[in-house]
């Protein structure tokens, strides 16, 4: 009695679950798509944070963040690889008006470096760490202002 409950309830969901005799399980009329249906999926922006110079740019994912030295040091943690954080500073400094001096971003195994000027004597020095163990890169950027 209990195997024969057993197969009765199994034949139950195999019919239920089965595809309809028609072979779609589209309602009728409706024609199959291959294209995705449009979702809300959020885009990282990046973090507004106190005391962070405001054309200095802080890369969407951006975490443990700290300003130190009277907001001329921003040093944050970013979980992308170095590359993708290098490219990001050379187009996001250029937009704030950031001028790349005429040497090239020196990359050096994990380290990256990148020095820019701003009219009328500003200076940033940025410096990039990958941290392998961790998979992030380590963010440090120090600004000068004219005449500080």
């Amino acid at each position: 009695m209990r195997q024969w409950l057993w197969r009765v309830l199994a034949v139950t969901v195999l019919a239920a679950c089965a595809i309809p005799s028609g072979g779609s399980l589209l309602p009728a009329g409706a024609t199959p798509s291959l294209t995705p249906t449009p979702s809300a999926v959020p885009t990282p922006t990046a973090p507004v944070v106190a005391g962070v110079p405001e054309d200095v740019p802080l890369m969407p994912g951006a975490y443990d963040i700290q300003v130190l030295r009277a907001n001329h040091l921003v040093v944050y943690r970013v979980r992308a690889p170095l590359g993708t954080v290098l490219r990001f500073y050379q187009s996001a400094l250029a937009q704030e008006g950031w001028q790349q001096p005429a040497m090239s971003d020196p990359v050096v195994g994990y380290v990256a470096t990148l020095l820019r000027f701003k009219p009328p004597g500003d200076k940033l020095v940025l410096n990039l760490r990958y941290e392998v163990k961790g998979g992030y890169v380590v963010v440090s950027i120090s600004v000068t202002r004219d005449g500080e």
